[in-house]
């Protein structure tokens, strides 16, 4: 099976782990008299990384649904409040990444171009959704452990 997550040449590349980058503890209250579970949370993103950096991320995976929900990369772009070349340079990543396309682009002409998500571009999103909702609830689960 070739694809995203699938055989093939890249298959190394794709495999899902996650770069837990704690930013902090936070302080959820000032007054620290209160009595609580705790008064600091772990904050931590998640993204996918390739042997060449990052594959999928949220700011991505909120283009990919942006281009399934519009139909075009450039409305997409503005939508999210960036530029159809940066969106342009993330979408020619993507796809780069992976062993068959996450999103097909047709060139604009008289009614303008067309962008849409492949099979594999959905399943990639899925997943990646899937494994952030995992990945909440751990960070949940351990602020939950913290002291204090």
């Amino acid at each position: 099976m070739s694809g995203f997550y699938g055989g093939g040449s890249n298959t190394a590349a794709f495999f899902m782990f996650c770069v837990m980058h704690v930013r902090a503890l936070r302080l959820k209250h000032s007054k620290p008299d209160e009595m609580m579970a705790s008064q600091f949370t772990v904050h931590g993103r998640l993204w996918i990384e390739g042997p060449d950096g990052t594959v999928l991320g949220h700011g991505r995976v909120e283009l990919l649904e942006k281009i399934d929900a519009l139909g075009s990369l450039s409305a997409a772009a503005n939508a999210l409040g960036m530029s159809y070349r940066y969106a342009w340079k993330l979408v020619k990543s993507m796809n780069a990444h992976s062993d068959s396309p996450l999103i097909t682009l047709n060139a604009g002409g008289r009614g303008g171009g067309h962008a849409s998500l492949t099979e594999v571009g959905r399943k990639a999103v899925a997943s990646y959704r899937d494994t952030n909702r995992e990945f909440e609830q751990f960070l949940s689960e351990q602020s939950d452990k913290l002291p204090g």
